[in-house]
């Protein structure tokens, strides 16, 4: 979810635009159906110079309306908070799940036993195991893993930033990887996996992340807005 913009709080800080509120990963739990998220009473805390601040991830009330005070976005009976807060002002646009979409995918890398007789680690992807059995054998698993994302970003969240349009200094034009704990009820791990480079955050291209898919050999592709590139992500061939 993308926050608001221009955010202030006299009592915070006043104009705490530049690093709040956070982006927002939230978890919907199907047996709790009708649940408030927040907007437009509440925000949530990403970086506050404030000496109030609680860090990242806790709830405020927004000014400037009367149906929310502090104690209620506090309280996660009546808002919840999100599963994983995010720089403000990165404008998350999409999220993608690599293993998701494609049967051959995932079942190669289930079929992978890594550390175990043999298996092995070639360019930070494992290679198939001959002696497992899936419903995709084990040439196709090879020749559809090639090139492919490792298997150990099964299951993980590939999040494109779109890009700031009104901090200070610029943040986003990248895609991060979100990873998960076992249950998938925390975020344990973001990292930065695709981004312009070492000066600054934004693309001589002019790439503005808008979303990320997957194709059938595990190769991702990230759309941009305006530049009309696709950038297509892949491991590297062994040798």
């Amino acid at each position: 979810e993308n926050g608001m913009d221009n955010l202030e709080r006299s009592d915070l800080g006043g104009d705490i635009h530049n690093d709040n509120p956070a982006e927002e990963l939230n978890a919907f739990p199907v047996d709790k159906p009708g649940m408030h998220y927040g907007y437009p009473w509440c925000f949530t805390e990403y970086e506050l110079g404030s000496p109030k601040a609680e860090g990242r991830g806790s709830q405020w009330a927004l000014e400037g309306q009367a149906v929310a005070d502090d104690a209620y976005c506090k309280n996660p009976e009546k808002n919840v908070p999100p599963m994983h807060s995010m720089q403000s002002h990165s404008a998350p646009l999409g999220i993608s799940f690599y293993g998701k979409d494609w049967k051959q995918v995932s079942e190669c890398c289930r079929g992978l036993d890594v550390g175990a007789e043999g298996a092995n680690e070639t360019d930070g992807l494992t290679s198939v195991n001959t002696t497992s059995t899936t419903t995709t054998n084990s040439s196709s698993c090879e020749e559809i893993m090639a090139l492919a994302l490792p298997c150990q970003y099964i299951g993980n969240a590939f999040v494109p930033f779109h890009g700031s349009w009104n901090r200070d200094d610029p943040t986003g034009y990248k895609v991060v990887r979100l990873a998960f704990d076992e249950d998938h009820s925390s975020v344990k791990e973001e990292e930065d996996f695709i981004w312009a480079g070492k000066d600054g955050p934004k693309w001589k291209t002019g790439m503005r992340p808008v979303d990320v898919a997957f194709g059938p050999r595990g190769e991702m592709y990230i759309s941009s807005y305006k530049s009309g590139e696709i950038l297509l992500v892949r491991s590297q061939p062994t040798q």
